[in-house]
């Protein structure tokens, strides 16, 4: 992988087929990261949050345990981490992984340390995965389940940290310097775009919830948004950040 090529990546759903584009140049540890641990077979069960600037500054990612996990891996740190959450054990929080990356642990489905014959797959830390999408609510629920556990069943248990919820916006959580106009759209969940106009960087994209909605920006400057999608589609270019606790608005006709 040479430094300015990209690497794409197919994930397929019972959805279809999503087509991932990995940007080494941008950020050689994470696409190092996505791309050999899976290759190698690290399957331990774990949700982290991870920073490029800042630590959670960036997407969770939640890794499902192997149904047949043959060989014990823990998530066990020489130093306990940073920021944790109340009463969470010492392995979690904010970290540097191998590559240096910043990483925060939320869970790990960590194997049980007792002895064990090596053919009894309940203290390996197998298992399964499920993941459930609220899209009224745009909040994503990460279940992990041991191996033979029936989850209907009203004792079932899942891994210690598990379930657990974000919302859509976790997922890119850059720290919000200044905000655009507020926009009221006359049709609901309209797609949003945003655009720094003096770097053409693509900031991101994102369906509004309702009517409503005032964009975050992580620098001051000049953003272009696009409001719509298709042929039915509103471009508002040279719209200036404005410094957070300031009101504008802009009334947006599709």
């Amino acid at each position: 992988m040479t430094e300015n090529s990209n690497t794409k990546v197919t994930l397929k759903t019972t959805a279809g087929d999503m087509t991932l584009e990995l940007f080494a140049s941008k950020a050689p540890y994470h696409v190092a990261t996505f791309i050999l641990l899976p290759a190698y077979g690290f399957y331990l069960g774990t949700i982290f949050h991870h920073g490029i600037d800042e630590p959670r500054d960036r997407i969770v990612s939640f890794c499902v345990p192997s149904i047949a996990n043959l060989y014990l891996r823990w998530w066990d740190p020489l130093q306990p981490g940073a920021n944790r959450e109340p009463g969470a054990p010492e392995y979690t929080g904010d970290h540097l992984d191998g590559f240096g990356n910043k990483i925060t642990l939320y869970a790990a489905a960590n194997p049980d340390k007792r002895p064990t014959s090596g053919d009894k797959l309940t203290t390996r830390a197998a298992g399964f995965g499920i993941i459930r999408l609220n899209k009224r609510m745009r909040e994503i629920t990460m279940e992990c389940w041991p191996r033979n556990v029936k989850i209907s069943s009203p004792d079932a248990q899942q891994y210690p940290g598990w379930p657990r919820t974000i919302s859509q916006t976790d997922n890119y959580g850059r720290r919000t310097v200044a905000r655009l106009p507020t926009l009221q759209v006359n049709k609901p969940n309209a797609l949003l775009k945003v655009i720094n106009e003096k770097t053409s960087e693509w900031i991101y994209t994102i369906r509004i919830q309702g009517k409503t909605h005032q964009p975050n920006v992580f620098a001051m400057g000049i953003y272009t948004i696009e409001v719509g999608e298709g042929d039915n589609k509103i471009i508002l270019t040279g719209i200036k950040a404005k410094e957070l606790g300031t009101s504008e608005e802009i009334e947006v006709a599709l």
